[in-house]
């Protein structure tokens, strides 16, 4: 796991772990953390990613400050880098842009799985 931010069109290594990047312990349910925290899911690309939005007018919360976007990526079936992204347009579509691979793959692997299914029946 790697926890990254956007700076300058670019991914940052921010932390390794969402502790190290927030200061605090944290259980190991991530997507409980995001939620307990106003964000929910917006968008799920197979095989590539989850966009986690924070709700407009969620509390403020110490965990994630300043985070509007997350970004839980699938790097393989063991993996998942987190991308945290600002209330920042540009940051966000650099993310989007950088994504649109995975977001490729997955449609192939989709469609292959969809054929695997058909000739095996």
């Amino acid at each position: 796991m790697a926890i990254y931010t956007v700076k300058q069109g670019q991914l940052v290594k921010a932390a390794d772990t969402l502790e190290q990047f927030t200061g605090r312990d944290l259980i190991d349910d991530y997507d409980q953390l995001l939620r307990s925290n106003g964000f929910v899911v917006a968008e799920e690309q197979a095989h590539a990613y989850m966009r986690y939005v924070r709700l407009t007018g969620a509390r403020p919360s110490p965990v994630l400050h300043g985070i509007k976007y997350v970004f839980d990526v699938a790097i393989d079936n063991d993996s998942v880098e987190y991308i945290l992204v600002t209330d920042d347009l540009g940051a966000y579509l650099d993310v989007v842009r950088m994504l649109e691979p995975l977001v490729n793959r997955g449609i192939r692997l989709e469609q292959e799985l969809e054929r695997e299914t058909l000739f095996s029946q």
